[in-house]
């Protein structure tokens, strides 16, 4: 069993939406959940334990469902061999979750290789220095942006609220939003909708290994 199988389980049989609920669920965000799922990497110790708990399954079976996971990803199964190789270029460092201007190159010179079907000119990569973000995104990881000015509920975004861009997690309400801190720091942050402006939404976070 996959660890996208042991979700949809645990989720009633259900899989749409199954993992952005785990993710609400254990603390993590959308993106690297996303990682985990596709076999990128492991989720850490603690972090293990927290899914576990909520799975109802124990460390020994959710560990040999994530290591199935990789095992079908170096076989090719997870990420399709027809998805091309687009190139996302490090804009930016970022170590809190507020940072002037994304497009503001506080980083060295580079590009990460990624598996991508969309435009590679709606794509950029943020490199995460330091433990400020965790767990939603740890030291050395790279967060890759897609460009939108839109997002969905429980996406974490970029976005600029009162003149200074800021990583959160997007939630609607009935009345407009509420910008959720990442590392939950900080208490939620009510908008109306004409007073916020989306850059973009993470759509994962990746570890450079080479």
């Amino acid at each position: 069993m996959t660890f996208a199988e042991l979700i949809k389980k645990w989720n009633k049989g259900i899989e749409y939406g199954s993992q952005a609920k785990l993710a609400k669920k254990v603390g993590a965000s959308t993106a690297s959940l996303a990682n985990w799922v596709k076999g990128n990497y492991l989720p850490n110790p603690d972090m293990q334990l927290k899914i576990s708990n909520e799975l109802g399954v124990s460390l020994d079976e959710l560990l040999e469902a994530l290591l199935n996971t990789k095992e079908e990803k170096k076989s090719g199964y997870v990420t399709p061999a027809d998805v091309p190789v687009k190139y996302a270029k490090v804009v930016a460092s970022i170590s809190s979750e507020k940072f002037t201007g994304v497009m503001e190159t506080a980083a060295p010179a580079d590009v990460l290789p990624f598996p991508y079907r969309g435009k590679e000119d709606d794509i950029y990569a943020l490199k995460v220095v330091g433990g400020v973000l965790e767990p939603a995104a740890r030291d050395g990881e790279y967060l890759i942006v897609k460009k939108q000015i839109y997002a969905d509920d429980g996406q974490t975004v970029i976005v600029k609220t009162g003149g200074q861009w800021a990583l959160k997690i997007y939630k609607k309400t009935e009345l407009g939003a509420q910008l959720l801190s990442v590392n939950k720091t900080a208490p939620p942050l009510k908008v109306k909708p004409e007073d916020l402006e989306i850059e973009g939404v993470i759509i994962m976070s990746v570890r450079k290994w080479w």
